[in-house]
């Protein structure tokens, strides 16, 4: 009993009294939500003041809504900051990608993706005392392919006092020649005569013209062509002429006294039609360094050595060709240099080679062309 009375004695000093009988006066602790109570001693309903007093707590006391506010900045500014990273983060990267783009384009303009793979060869006229072919192997090197054609490549050169800004004629296609026969319309001035053949290019060498006597029919000359763009006669004397292998118009010019010509005649020669790429494996040089240019596709097509009127220009081609216009790591390229009958390299000049691809460093390729050299063969560049 006396543990009991210490108890309640003990509750009563910790329940502090909240609520007052408007009646009696008796004073008593509650936890009841209600609006109204029944106070314990005189069991009157009274009005339950602790309520009211709970709420004007609540609203006097502001350390609940500082806290709130205090969590409130605090995720804005997590949520600030964490946009700030990553905005930070992002232009980091960004900035490590476009200095990693810089880096390879700095690379591959410093470097370039050809070498030369093998030995270079000349060829040396009949005489023996120039060369009017020169032939450059080379390879991709550190890349899967390299673009070669006409628009990705271009190819300085200079032989002795000569050089040419750029001459690079393109990938070297394959010609496929055809025989044919036509009458032709003649015309002339004074004792020039002028004609145009259907079909072209005209395979050098091949042409051959058959006209009769204006006065006499049953009189025919021949005139042929001799592969280097001019005609001659063994029966009419010609003291001019030339014939364009590309366009197929030709003309010539008899000498005062030529007995005057009929306004056609018959035509016989080779023409050329474009293949693909030409591949080189297994050939002569002499097979295909003869270049022709095709002015209906704006190609050169490969041709034979002898009997061509050789131009200043540079072609590739590829072995092991795929097809395409690009040299791919298992192939191999032939860069072909011709030079005319007035550029030809003498004995002793200096050649300069410089092959400029797209985006990449210059290959320069130097070399003198020996000072002796076995008549109408090819001769390797050593050293």
């Amino acid at each position: 009993m006396e543990k009991m009375e210490k108890i309640e004695k003990i509750e009563v000093k910790v329940r502090k009294t909240n609520i007052k009988c408007q009646k009696c006066g008796y004073e008593w602790y509650t936890r009841s939500k209600l609006r109204r109570v029944t106070c314990p001693s005189c069991g009157c309903k009274t009005p339950n003041t602790a309520i009211k007093r709970s709420m004007k707590r609540i609203i006097t006391n502001k350390r609940a809504i500082i806290g709130l506010e205090a969590a409130i900045v605090l995720i804005a500014f997590v949520i600030i900051a964490a946009a700030f990273a990553f905005m930070v983060i992002n232009q980091g990267l960004f900035a490590t990608e476009r200095g990693k783009t810089v880096i390879e384009q700095g690379l591959k303009q410093s470097s370039t993706p050809l070498i030369v793979d093998g030995t270079i060869f000349v060829r040396a006229t009949p005489e023996g005392r120039a060369v009017n072919v020169i032939i450059i192997p080379l390879k991709a090197y550190g890349v899967k392919y390299v673009s070669i054609g006409k628009g990705y490549v271009s190819v300085t050169v200079k032989v002795g006092q000569k050089a040419w800004a750029d001459i690079y004629g393109g990938v070297l296609y394959m010609s496929i020649q055809h025989n044919t026969t036509e009458t032709i319309a003649l015309t002339n001035s004074s004792t020039t005569y002028y004609g145009t053949l259907t079909n072209k290019p005209i395979v050098p060498g091949t042409f051959q013209l058959n006209v009769s006597d204006a006065s006499t029919p049953t009189n025919y000359y021949l005139i042929v062509d001799n592969g280097q763009g001019t005609l001659s006669s063994s029966n009419l004397t010609i003291t001019s002429s030339s014939i364009d292998y590309s366009t197929g118009t030709f003309n010539f010019t008899l000498s005062d006294g030529s007995p005057s010509l009929a306004s056609s005649a018959s035509a016989a020669y080779r023409y050329i039609t474009e293949g693909d790429p030409y591949d080189p494996s297994g050939a002569l040089f002499d097979d295909f360094v003869g270049i022709i240019y095709n002015n209906l596709t704006g190609h050169y097509c490969s041709g034979q050595y002898t009997g061509v009127e050789h131009r200043t220009a540079v072609v590739m081609a590829i072995g092991n060709s795929n097809g395409d216009e690009a040299l791919d790591v298992s192939e191999k390229g032939y860069l072909i240099l011709t030079l005319a009958n007035n550029d030809i390299a003498s004995c002793r000049d200096q050649i300069t080679v410089e092959i400029r691809l797209e985006e990449s460093a210059t290959l320069s390729i130097e070399f003198r062309v020996p000072g002796s050299m076995p008549p109408n063969s090819y001769v390797p560049i050593l050293g």
